[in-house]
């Protein structure tokens, strides 16, 4: 009797974790929708070392971090797998249009303490700061 009743609980517990991750999954979906995610692949514009081409080998940017201090104002750090060229991106109006920056070294996590002061951090040991936004 009593292997029924852990096979029971066993079933019991499974079916509720399942139940409990579709409503999470369905959750997260439902949030996605009301904050309204926009596609901004088309507004991200040709850098310079989004794709680097160096003695045979292509290299292509990827987005390490991204910062926002408001809905308008933010910063995306890139990396292209070399150790050259790679660039901050710096948004005022949310992403419509962005500046380039370029940091002594790839810098990959990104902090903003407001629109003028922040930190990057370099893969090469290095914390980076800035007083100007960038």
């Amino acid at each position: 009797m009593k292997t029924r009743i852990r096979k029971i609980a066993s079933r019991f517990t499974l079916h509720a974790s399942l139940l409990l991750c579709s409503l999470l999954t369905v959750h997260s979906s439902l949030n996605a929708q009301q904050y309204g995610w926009v596609d901004y692949r088309s507004k991200i514009p040709d850098f310079p070392g989004d794709t680097v081409l160096k003695g045979g080998s292509r290299y292509i940017a990827d987005f390490k971090d991204v910062f926002f201090i408001d809905d308008n104002e933010g910063w995306v750090t890139t990396s292209n797998g070399a150790e050259f060229d790679a660039v901050i991106l710096h948004t005022l109006d949310g992403g419509e249009t962005w500046d380039i920056q370029t940091p002594p070294s790839k810098c990959s996590p990104i902090w903003m303490l407001d629109k003028n002061t922040g930190y990057a951090g370099s893969g090469d040991g290095f914390i980076y700061k800035t007083t100007d936004g960038g």
